[in-house]
């Protein structure tokens, strides 16, 4: 379908809609495509990469991925070409700068067309027989000094925006908290100090680190907490097991004592973030940490 018969189909509805898109239509894949924005733009533009925002949801509401929380700055970048084999590759060719779409496809189809993966597993609340609705916003198309460029300015914006969270935090604490342990960014504060489930420590466990945690934003979104009463363990052996904010607070904390910590993401998922967790690029991290076993 060309942009001309496509906006054309979708501007001959505009003016008797009354619902809060635009328009829908009908790929020739049979996927429908509702459209919130319709934007112009120059056929001819460049397009080495493209910037979206994007959400993909369950029926039922469940978050499967999202820019905000697993993409730099809400930026989710992608090669262009690499997008026109995704079954979609018909609606990217079509749509413009500024346009926002929704659309339902099969949850194996957005992870293997949007990340050439065939595995759900690194998505948190999907399975394989799930219909995902996935809201695409395009933000920019570029060449490559035009995406060096906008890649600069996101990671400088993202590392000022984790300075001044760290900072308001940290404030906070000052009037809230006393005998705070500072160490480098990362600031922390013994909550409590209790030995009722320190386990007696036998041979086979005592090369192990154990810890019982809840990992949040600073915002308390609840990221990751270790399941009910289990604890986890970590080898001591190994260099890479555990966080080095994690290794930082065990160090300096004796087993049995509780703690709250802000992590900076540079001693948590740093610019690389974790989609798996749904943590983006520089994220600092507030933890609430028992030492079991050190």
């Amino acid at each position: 379908m060309s942009r001309v018969k496509l906006l054309w189909s979708i501007l001959i509805i505009i003016g008797c809609q009354t619902n809060h898109y635009k328009d829908s239509i009908v790929l020739d894949n049979g996927v429908r495509v509702k459209f919130f924005e319709v934007s112009t733009c120059d056929k001819n533009q460049d397009k080495r990469y493209a910037n979206f925002n994007i959400s993909a949801k369950t029926k039922n509401g469940k978050l499967v991925f999202s820019s905000k929380y697993q993409s730099l700055e809400s930026v989710s970048s992608f090669y262009y070409d690499s997008l026109l084999a995704f079954g979609m590759g018909e609606l990217f060719e079509e749509l413009c700068e500024g346009d926002s779409v929704l659309f339902s496809i099969p949850s194996v189809m957005f992870i293997k067309g949007i990340f050439h993966n065939n595995s759900t597993t690194k998505f948190k609340s999907v399975n394989e027989t799930d219909s995902l609705d996935v809201h695409l916003k395009f933000i920019s198309f570029n060449n490559d000094v035009e995406q060096y460029n906008f890649q600069k300015q996101l990671i400088n914006r993202a590392k000022k925006k984790e300075a001044m969270m760290i900072s308001v935090k940290r404030n906070e604490w000052s009037t809230k908290y006393l005998d705070i342990f500072n160490y480098d960014d990362l600031f922390s504060v013994k909550v409590a100090q209790s030995h009722q489930d320190i386990p007696e420590k036998s041979d086979s466990v005592k090369e192990f680190i154990a810890i019982k945690y809840l990992i949040t934003d600073l915002n308390d979104r609840e990221i990751y907490k270790t399941k009910g009463n289990l604890n986890e363990y970590y080898d001591k052996s190994l260099n890479d097991q555990l966080l080095e904010g994690f290794k930082i607070l065990v160090d300096h904390y004796n087993i049995g004592d509780s703690v709250v910590a802000v992590m900076p993401s540079k001693m948590a998922f740093g610019k690389r973030g974790s989609l798996v967790n749904m943590i983006a690029p520089y994220t600092p991290l507030k933890v609430s940490l028992k030492i079991i076993q050190k």
